[in-house]
């Protein structure tokens, strides 16, 4: 009942008002259920996160899903790899995107050092293990929305 809860309130609404996907609206709503749930959380974090799921797709949410899996037994194996290949594995459906949702992703600092490795080889661990690209904002953004993702028993990008 805080005069910044009402003006996050009205910039959420005014957002979902003019979203059109479905899924990013239930995305908005599980903000605004996160954000009653969580009153210690700061305004200016409140409004960054609200700024991120503004910028986000759901592309995005799956590429960051996919940069948040520990790596398989199998991805090890070998000798080399890259992060581009990794994550084509995870998330086939967006990988003609990958360097554009990379962008995206470390500009809204949900990601770091993610689009300039992207083409890379590197050992097979390190291709394998991206969990160190996701921001600490990246995580944190993660948890907040998969909050209320525990109560409907979805993923968070759907």
């Amino acid at each position: 009942r805080t005069e910044d809860f009402e003006e996050l309130l009205e910039e959420t609404l005014r957002r979902v008002a003019a979203e059109r996907s479905e899924e990013k609206r239930s995305l908005y709503g599980g903000f605004l259920v996160n954000n009653v749930a969580r009153p210690d959380l700061e305004y200016e974090r409140r409004l960054k996160m609200l700024k991120a799921l503004e910028g986000i797709q759901m592309s995005h949410l799956m590429v960051l899903e996919a940069l948040a899996q520990a790596p398989a037994e199998q991805e090890v194996d070998g000798i080399t790899g890259s992060v581009q290949a990794t994550l084509q594995k995870r998330a086939p459906a967006v990988a003609g995107e990958l360097d554009m949702i990379a962008k995206d992703l470390e500009r809204l600092d949900l990601a770091s050092n993610l689009l300039s490795s992207m083409h890379v080889m590197m050992t097979a661990r390190g291709a394998a293990d991206l969990r160190s690209r996701i921001t600490d904002f990246g995580r944190e953004f993660m948890e907040f929305l998969a909050e209320d993702e525990e109560e409907t028993d979805k993923p968070v990008g759907g």
